[in-house]
């Protein structure tokens, strides 16, 4: 799928409330409608440019463990693995999408909406 594509799809996504809630209460947090709709993209299996993949709503919720860092504590949802161990993530604090670089633990890229990051 293109990055277009993704957009033009995630405008269209029902939200499923389930994952939403689920992540919520994990983050402790109010999501808005534009990251509850990529949580909702969960169920499907696609990539971006054969580049970046949605986590599955497994990942999201044990991604501390997973990943080892502190993702939930320091209010982080990592929503998409976009290689070079790089994961787009929701600052939930911030309100703004950003890179994470899982082997040096360092934030990068940080953007207001989800297209201007991916």
């Amino acid at each position: 799928m293109k990055k277009q594509d993704f957009i033009n799809n995630l405008i269209e996504m029902k939200i499923n409330d389930k994952i939403v809630e689920l992540v919520e209460k994990k983050y402790l947090c109010k999501l808005n409608d534009e990251v509850k709709r990529v949580l909702s993209f969960e169920d499907i299996n696609f990539s971006i440019n054969d580049e970046s993949r949605l986590l599955s709503s497994d990942d999201i919720l044990n991604a501390d463990k997973k990943y080892d860092y502190e993702f939930t504590k320091k209010h982080l949802i990592p929503l998409m693995d976009c290689s070079d161990n790089d994961l787009l993530v929701y600052d939930v604090e911030k309100k703004q999408y950003s890179k994470f670089n899982i082997v040096d633990k360092l934030l990068f890229k940080d953007k207001k909406s989800i297209s201007e990051c991916i």
